[in-house]
C-alpha cells in the first residue's frame, strides 16, 4: 500500500450517501424569502440583499445598504429498507438516514452610485450529514458521511445603460468532509474512516435584463470548483498500514447556469419562474481506493455510476397583501443526474417535487422579519446489487425545511 492514496473525480459522492434537499448533493438553502416561493425568479426579482447568491447583477435594484440573514432548519424523514446479501441476505433496515442540520446564510451590499453597487455573501451550496445504522446486518456497508461547506463570495454590480446591469463575484469555497465504514465483521470497529478539507476558487457572472419597470429578465453563471480535499485514513480494525495516511479526496464542483423571469401584474400580484441546468456529466466514475480487500469493498465505488446534466424548473407567485406583509408560494421539480442503474445505497438519488409557502412582515421602517417553509416529495429510490454493492431495498423519506431571517436596508 502506498502512503498516499488519491480518489479521481467524483470522490466527493462518497462523503454525500444521501442528498434530500437538492439533485446530486447540491443545496438550494440560500435564503428565507426564497425558498418561500420554491427559488423561483431568483436571478431576476431582487427583493434583498440575497440576491447576491443568484446573481450579484440585481443588487443594482437595491438601495442604501442592504443585508439579509437567516437560518433554514433542515429536517430529512429518510429510511433504508432492504438485505445485505454479502452478509447471507440477512436483513438491514434504518432509520432517520438523514441528520437534522441548519444552514445558516448571510448578505450585505451596498450601492454606491446609481450605476456601481458592491456586496459580500456567505452561504452554502453543496453539503450533507448522513448516518446509517443497519446494526449487525450492516457489515462493509456504509456508515457515517459528511460533508460541510462554506462559500464566501465578493460581488459588483455596473449598470450598463437604463436596461442592461452587468455583475461578477469571487468565490472562495472552505469544504470539510468525512467517511466511515461500518465493520467487516460485527464488533471488530469502524473498517475505515476517511477524512480532509480543503479550500476552492471560483467566480460567477450574471446579467440583469429590465425590460420594463414591471418585468426583468436574469441570467446567471457560476463557474466549477476544484477541490483535493487533503486529510487521512484511519482505522479501528486490525489493519496497522491502514492507520494515520495521508489522503486526497480530488474532486469537481460542477458550474450552474441559471435563467429567471419576473413579472408584476399588477400593483399587488406578481408571478416569476426559473430554470437551472447543473453539469453533472463532470463527473466520470468513482474510482476505487487502492489498498487491501476489505478496504476496497467498505470504502471503494461500487459500480461505475454514470451522473448527467439536469435541470431544475420552479415557478412561484408573489402577493403584496398589505403595506407590511407579502405573501409568497412556489413549485420545482429537481431532476435527479443518477440514473437508476448507476444508483447504489452511497448515492440513492431520485427526482423530488417542492412546494413552498413564505411571508416577510414589516417589524420596523427599514427592516422585515422573513419566514418560509418547503416540503419536498421525493421519489423512492430502488437498489440492486452490483458489484462492490451488496444492498438490494429502497431508501425513501420526504424532507421539510423551515426558514427565518431578517431583511432590510439602511
Amino acid at each position: 500500500m502506498t502512503p498516499k492514496q488519491t480518489l479521481t473525480t467524483g470522490s466527493l459522492c462518497l462523503l454525500t450517501s444521501l442528498s434530500l434537499h437538492g439533485a446530486g448533493f447540491q443545496l438550494q438553502e440560500r435564503s428565507t424569502v426564497g425558498l418561500g416561493r420554491a427559488f423561483s425568479g431568483e436571478a431576476a426579482i431582487a427583493d434583498d440583499a440575497s440576491v447576491i447568491a443568484s446573481n450579484p447583477a440585481g443588487m443594482i435594484l437595491l438601495d442604501g445598504t442592504s443585508v439579509s440573514a437567516g437560518l433554514s432548519y433542515i429536517r430529512p424523514g429518510a429510511k433504508a429498507r432492504g438485505n445485505n446479501v454479502a452478509a447471507g441476505n440477512a436483513t438491514a433496515n434504518s432509520n432517520d438516514v438523514g441528520d437534522e442540520v441548519v444552514v445558516p446564510a448571510f448578505y450585505i451590499s451596498h450601492r454606491v452610485n446609481d450605476d456601481l453597487a458592491v456586496g459580500l455573501g456567505s452561504f452554502t451550496t453543496y453539503g450533507l450529514s448522513t448516518d446509517y445504522d443497519f446494526g449487525p446486518a450492516g457489515a462493509s456497508l456504509p456508515d457515517t458521511s459528511t460533508l460541510e461547506s462554506v462559500n464566501l463570495q465578493l460581488s459588483a454590480a455596473y449598470r450598463l445603460n437604463s436596461k442592461l446591469t452587468i455583475g461578477a463575484g469571487f468565490n472562495i469555497l472552505y469544504a470539510d468532509g468525512t467517511i466511515n465504514s461500518s465493520p467487516a465483521a460485527p464488533g471488530a470497529g469502524r473498517l475505515a474512516t476517511i477524512e480532509g478539507d480543503d479550500f476552492g476558487y471560483g467566480y460567477n457572472v450574471g446579467l440583469l435584463y429590465e425590460h420594463s419597470e414591471r418585468t426583468r429578465f436574469g441570467l446567471h453563471y457560476r463557474s466549477k470548483i476544484d477541490l483535493k480535499l487533503e486529510g487521512e485514513t484511519s482505522t479501528d480494525a486490525p489493519l496497522p498500514t491502514l492507520s494515520n495516511l495521508d489522503t486526497i479526496l480530488s474532486t469537481t464542483l460542477p458550474e450552474t447556469i441559471e435563467f429567471s423571469a419576473y413579472h408584476e401584474l399588477n400593483e399587488s400580484w406578481a408571478i416569476h419562474g426559473d430554470i437551472i441546468l447543473t453539469r453533472w456529466s463532470r463527473y466520470n466514475g468513482l474510482a476505487p481506493i487502492t489498498s487491501v480487500g476489505p478496504v476496497n469493498n467498505a470504502l471503494a465505488a461500487e459500480g461505475d455510476p454514470v451522473w448527467k446534466d439536469v435541470f431544475r424548473f420552479s415557478v412561484g407567485a408573489t402577493h403584496k397583501y398589505s403595506d407590511d406583509l407579502t405573501l409568497r408560494a412556489g413549485i420545482a421539480f429537481d431532476r435527479s443526474p443518477v440514473s437508476e442503474e448507476s444508483r447504489n445505497l452511497r448515492i440513492p438519488d431520485q427526482d423530488r417535487l417542492w412546494l413552498s409557502i413564505g411571508a416577510s412582515y414589516a417589524i420596523s421602517e427599514n427592516y422585515n422579519f422573513d419566514i418560509g417553509y418547503t416540503r419536498i416529495f421525493i421519489e423512492d429510490a430502488d437498489i440492486t446489487p452490483g458489484p462492490g454493492q451488496p444492498f438490494s431495498g429502497e431508501v425513501s423519506g420526504d424532507v421539510d425545511i423551515l426558514s427565518v431571517g431578517i431583511s432590510g436596508s439602511f
